[in-house]
């Protein structure tokens, strides 16, 4: 089976080359075609053929009993469809560390996304690679546009011990929640011994409140 390898990264190209190499490989592969009834190259009207949602299923099943049969680390997921279907493997194709995003909604509320990422590791990951990875998942949360409910969050306060803290705002708010008035609040700081203005005490609490209406992106 000549299949093509187009990875740039050297190291890349050594952990996949032998593998597709491989005469077990090569008979996975070709089971999978023929119970999917693949050809290469791959007609244009392959998917049309079928019901996608249910193909797609199928696909996900059979590279991921052929992945446990040749006893591959979940991120040659990708390499494995890549030889089924085009027989080459490219630089999309492989990296020793995958993000992964599990969709779905919450109940109470259809049109915001509910979203779990995970990064999964494999025996040849770098640092670098695991910070690829992370930088990825930042883009994917909202530093994308139109993402709206996964706008990245910078922090909205300094840390500097000359500023009250967000556990200060926290404070202020709850007690404000409580029923005390700013000038409570105000009074009940100067008593412990530090003062604020009532201005500084608004702000606080108006600011936690605008990170109780944030997606938490952490």
């Amino acid at each position: 089976m000549d299949i093509k390898i187009d990875i740039a990264d050297d190291r890349y190209f050594i952990d996949v080359a032998p593998v597709v190499d491989r005469d077990d490989f090569a008979k996975e592969v070709e089971r999978i075609r023929s119970v999917l009834g693949v050809t290469i190259p791959l007609p244009d009207n392959y998917f049309p053929k079928h019901p996608y949602q249910k193909q797609e299923k199928l696909i996900d099943k059979e590279i991921e009993q052929s992945r446990r049969t040749l006893c591959l680390p979940i991120v040659f997921r990708s390499v494995i469809s890549a030889v089924v279907f085009y027989n080459r493997v490219s630089d999309h194709d492989y990296s020793p560390v995958l993000l992964v995003k599990e969709s779905n909604t919450f109940l109470n509320r259809v049109s915001t996304p509910d979203e779990t990422y995970s990064i999964v590791l494999s025996p040849g990951a770098r640092d670098q690679d695991v910070l690829k990875a992370y930088q990825e998942y930042r883009d994917m949360l909202g530093n994308v546009k139109g993402v709206p409910y996964y706008e990245f969050t910078n922090l909205v306060w300094n840390i500097n011990k000359k500023k009250p803290s967000i556990k200060k705002y926290r404070k202020w708010y709850k007690a404000m929640k409580a029923g005390d008035s700013i000038a409570d609040i105000t009074n009940k700081e100067a008593e412990d011994g530090t003062a604020y203005e009532e201005s500084t005490i608004r702000k606080g609490i108006d600011t936690y409140k605008t990170l109780l209406r944030k997606t938490p992106t952490f």
